[in-house]
């Protein structure tokens, strides 16, 4: 295991000490008419996220201040506080433990995520291509052992038919603009380092990606 999976691991550890006690609830999926890189993209940035967002994932579960985008080595790690200025999304405590007022989202190259929600709530996520335009994108939901079935289910339910949703309709726009021919790339934003208006979590994994392939 290399060192950044080793400090990837420890920090998950801060979410849940004893990984043994985290329960699998359910599974839900959402198809992405895109490329899976561009889900991935998509995952590795929050720009779009107080627009796109507005009323679910930025109103009552994430603060964008002071949320950051910092890669290591083959990771990229989401760090942010639960927002508690709006009515919340779901049912959480963020007393319950030492991180439980914290969000931390983290993805490991090329395609799996585990993200931890404010209050004890935990998914691991998978972008699995289908075909050069298709990407399931999986959830498997998990509770830290002292939330009830019901209350995870629920904020599944919720995920797919909000956060989830309105992510699905922005790439798969993104992947119909980058079939015209009229598209060209554009350059990276990084005027804002690794703070929430950033692409340097894109630029990561375009480099991640190109070493893979060899070409860097």
């Amino acid at each position: 295991m290399g060192p950044e999976l080793v400090e990837y691991r420890d920090n998950l550890l801060s979410f849940h000490p004893d990984p043994t006690k985290l329960k699998f609830v359910c599974e839900t999926e959402i198809e992405h008419d895109s490329n899976w890189k561009l889900s991935v993209e998509n995952y590795n940035e929050c720009y779009h996220c107080p627009t796109v967002h507005a009323s679910s994932l930025t109103h009552g579960v994430l603060a964008m201040e002071g949320y950051t985008t910092i890669p290591k080595g083959k990771t990229i790690w989401h760090d942010g506080k639960a927002q508690t200025q709006n009515e919340k999304q779901y049912d959480y405590d963020v007393t319950a433990s030492a991180r439980a007022g914290d969000y931390g989202a983290y993805w490991i190259f090329p395609n799996v995520s585990m993200c931890c929600y404010p209050g004890g709530y935990f998914t691991i996520r998978q972008f699995l291509p289908v075909a050069w335009n298709k990407t399931i994108y999986r959830y498997r939901w998990f509770s830290s052992g002292d939330i009830a079935d019901e209350d995870v289910v629920a904020l599944a339910k919720k995920h797919k038919e909000t956060t989830g949703a309105e992510d699905e309709v922005v790439v798969s726009k993104i992947q119909k603009g980058m079939q015209s021919r009229a598209f060209e790339p554009g350059p990276y934003v990084i005027g804002d380092g690794c703070g929430a208006m950033s692409e340097v979590g894109l630029r990561h994994f375009h480099n991640l990606y190109r070493d893979a392939l060899g070409e860097s």
